[in-house]
């Protein structure tokens, strides 16, 4: 869990659902702990659900959700087992080679709407 002024976000790296992106379908529960990462945001002393975080790439086992942060309008998640081999900016996350090479996702809240930075996601050290 990590809070930022009146934003929380949580992970949940054992959610199963397969949807990928922000708000997709949180109902799919067939990719078995895929991950996920919830944001909540306050507004006086009621706390409501803002958006519903997944990887670009959403397979079961990456425990996406396993580490979150949140500064300001930018979360980003880590994903401990993420499979894929890429290495840099822009690499193929489609190649699973590297088992549990771990990833990290970034996603920017502009206004209350929550959009994904999949190219600017760190994968193997580096700048995916």
């Amino acid at each position: 869990m990590s809070v930022s002024g009146d934003t929380v976000v949580v992970g949940a790296w054992d959610e199963d659902s397969n949807a990928t992106g922000v708000d997709g379908n949180q109902g799919d529960n067939s990719a078995s702990n895929a991950g996920a990462a919830y944001v909540f945001v306050r507004s006086g002393a009621a706390w409501t659900q803002q958006a519903y975080l997944k990887a670009s790439n959403t397979e079961a086992g990456d425990e996406f959700g396993y580490s979150v942060s949140v500064s300001g309008d930018t979360v980003v998640v880590g994903a401990m087992a993420e499979d894929s081999i890429a290495n840099g900016v822009n690499g193929t996350e489609t190649d699973n080679s590297a088992p549990s090479a771990g990833a990290a996702y970034v996603f920017v809240r502009s206004g209350a709407t929550w959009t994904s930075r999949p190219t600017q996601g760190v994968e193997h050290g580096g700048i995916r």
